[in-house]
């Protein structure tokens, strides 16, 4: 999947609730490329010291696509 294609599915609830699973803390959630396949991948980023298990890769419209962890996300102060 591209990246285009790929971001017209960032806004549903559904891949979100697929990515995260019962994790309720702050995270964020964008899009990259593959270094290797140059694919779109999920990029998470959630606060450093969470030890939720995340899943490796969700299907978005019957594809397979990567998920990618990170930790180190702050919640923006206003």
């Amino acid at each position: 999947m591209d990246t285009l294609t790929l971001s017209k599915h960032m806004t549903s609830s559904a891949l979100h609730q697929n990515v995260l699973g019962n994790f309720n803390g702050p995270y964020s959630l964008g899009i990259g490329k593959d270094p290797v396949s140059a694919l779109a991948i999920l990029v998470l980023m959630v606060p450093d010291g969470v030890t939720q298990a995340f899943p490796d890769d969700v299907i978005v419209d019957a594809e397979r696509v990567k998920v990618v962890v990170r930790g180190g996300f702050v919640l923006p102060r206003h």
